[in-house]
């Protein structure tokens, strides 16, 4: 495992793979390695890191990725679109709302028509 991050005690995990038939078979667990590039003392750092270290590198607010000029540019037009849209967006209804008004208008509908129905008397 030559990409792990070297600072970690993170390593393979051996055992056995068991299946209802108990015939232990060899497995290895890999860590869940993600390449990410930071800046680490004022220099562009390119490391494997596994899943749960860069979570707590976020967390702690260590972490702080290198963006492209053109992403960055991207990013921020993306957002500034984003915040337009939020705010000239007209209120919409959730689905239970919609269905709940769409049984409600179907009910007084089916109270306003009148129902045509026949005596014993006209029937005869």
């Amino acid at each position: 495992m030559g990409r792990a991050f070297k600072d970690s005690n993170i390593r393979k995990q051996y055992g056995h793979n068991v299946p209802f038939s108990q015939k232990r078979t060899k497995k290895v667990w890999s860590p869940n390695l993600q390449k990410k590039t930071f800046i680490l003392n004022g220099k562009k750092v390119t490391k494997f890191l596994t899943a749960s270290e860069l979570r707590t590198l976020k967390k702690q607010g260590k972490l702080t990725p290198i963006m492209p000029k053109a992403k960055q540019a991207v990013s921020k037009a993306a957002k500034a679109t984003k915040a337009k849209a939020t705010k000239t967006k007209p209120a919409t209804k959730n689905r239970t709302e919609t269905a709940k008004a769409t049984k409600t208008s179907a009910k007084t509908s089916a109270k306003t028509t009148p129902k045509t129905t026949k005596s014993k008397a006209d029937a005869k």
